[in-house]
């Protein structure tokens, strides 16, 4: 996605791409997005949505690495710190956030894949103790995370698909605040199932509003499990890829 338009990557993806017998994509957004740069593959491309499915759970005790205020309204932002995720851009958005709400923290969760960013977000968070970056912890650990917050925020700026962390979010109840991009648009259904935004403004009034209404997070993040159970079971996943194997492969009588 992304990376087919990278002027570094973009040939070695292509060359994946073009010698592939079948190429899947979470979303038909991403389909068409790779058949507007190369046409040729559009009768290889196959949609298979993707389903989310956790392991046995880890219990995680935040209080043990960030001590909060028992009325604390927890933002967490799951993902590896580099530049298409762009974790520094609810900080401007969040000061004003916070000034309005006190109560609001921001909790950044991941490891840090580009260690310029990683640097950049690190001086940026020296001057707001209403946020923190952990680092990585072990993926069995994220539901027990996620049920702890109130929101889980995605600020991507491209995503490959279905961004994993909106849609574990949403299959445990989580309200979801995220960007209006296509990955994020497959899932989040303005009003519904979460709320996007295009602008600094938008993300700012987004957040206040989840912050200050408890009944909207809960009814967003109702429809936001319901929406899961409903299209992007593992079941579904699992068959879709075994249909695309049987075109593949001929089965002989």
């Amino acid at each position: 996605n992304h990376e087919l338009l990278d002027p570094e990557h973009a040939p070695v993806v292509r060359r994946v791409l073009e010698g592939a017998a079948a190429v899947t994509a979470f979303d038909a957004s991403i389909g068409e997005h790779v058949a507007a740069v190369l046409p040729d593959l559009r009768a290889r491309l196959v949609t298979v949505p993707q389903a989310v499915r956790f392991a046995a759970a880890e219990p995680f005790d935040l209080e043990a690495r960030w001590r909060l205020p028992a009325d604390r309204l927890l933002f967490v932002l799951p993902a590896g710190i580099r530049p298409v995720k762009a974790p520094r851009r609810p900080l401007g958005p969040f000061d004003r956030v916070v000034a309005a709400e006190p109560r609001v923290r921001l909790l950044y969760v991941g490891p840090v894949l580009e260690a310029a960013e990683g640097e950049a977000l690190a001086r940026a968070l020296g001057s707001r103790p209403w946020a923190r970056h952990l680092g990585p912890i072990p993926h069995g650990s994220i539901p027990s995370l996620l049920e702890g917050a109130d929101v889980v925020l995605n600020c991507s700026i491209s995503e490959g698909g279905m961004a994993n962390s909106v849609l574990e979010a949403m299959a445990l109840g989580r309200a979801v605040l995220a960007a209006d991009i296509p990955g994020n648009r497959a899932l989040v259904e303005p009003e519904v199932t979460g709320l996007l935004f295009g602008t600094d403004a938008e993300l700012e009034a987004g957040a206040l509003r989840l912050a200050r209404d408890a009944s909207l997070r809960a009814r967003l993040g109702a429809a936001g499990r319901a929406r899961v159970s409903e299209r992007y079971a593992p079941e579904r996943e699992i068959e879709g890829y075994l249909d695309v194997y049987r075109r593949l492969i001929p089965v002989r009588a």
